[in-house]
């Protein structure tokens, strides 16, 4: 079954490249098994299973898709992010880079439930007593939700360390507008021998 399916390029470079024996494993399991787990997909766009796609298509191998539903792109980052930070074979690098774009994905995803008032008067609090909470205790319940500090806590780091994996995520970003390879070396460094980074 072939599909028009949409690659997106930030969709696709959150997923750090296996390398040349994984994609040969996974040609010859597709051709000996057929692909037996579907493309994932959010709007006709892949959002997991980039290469079984691209290695299905190319060699007229029958694959099936699933749709899944998420509000915003932001949502879908943070999604792609969390399921490629369940792999064990990730470098620091691809660690960091990957908490750092769910961290803005979440940031973003986080301001927009707050401008429709979803997070206000979170936890039962009612509009009468909001006013009776001290400006300090605001300050400390602000701090408490924000994404840095929730993201902290799920991966056991200060949340300066996640702020700083925010900044290092949207550093290599623009240093892959200019240098496509170097990014994707940098990312897959677990995956490859540290003789083929010269």
């Amino acid at each position: 079954m072939t599909q028009s399916l949409i690659i997106d390029q930030e969709f696709r470079d959150l997923i750090p490249p296996p390398s040349a024996q994984e994609l040969e494993n996974l040609e010859e399991s597709l051709l000996h098994e057929g692909c037996r787990e579907p493309i994932l997909i959010w709007n006709q766009t892949i959002i997991d299973g980039h290469h079984r796609f691209e290695i299905c298509s190319r060699l007229g191998i029958p694959f099936e898709t699933r749709i899944m539903c998420f509000p915003s792109r932001e949502d879908v980052i943070s999604w792609i992010c969390l399921n490629q930070l369940s792999r064990r074979n990730l470098s620091e690098e691809a660690y960091r880079y990957l908490i750092g774009k769910r961290y803005d994905a979440e940031k973003v995803m986080n301001q927009r439930k707050n401008a429709c008032g979803s997070n206000q008067y979170s936890g039962g609090v009612v509009p009468e007593m909001e006013m009776i909470v001290t400006p300090r205790e605001k300050r400390r319940q602000k701090g408490q939700n924000r994404t840095s500090v929730r993201l902290g806590t799920e991966y056991r780091i200060d949340h300066s360390t996640i702020e700083s994996y925010g900044r290092f995520s949207r550093a290599l970003d623009e240093v892959e507008r200019k240098h496509l390879l170097l990014v994707a070396r940098l990312l897959s460094r677990a995956n490859h021998n540290a003789g083929s980074y010269t």
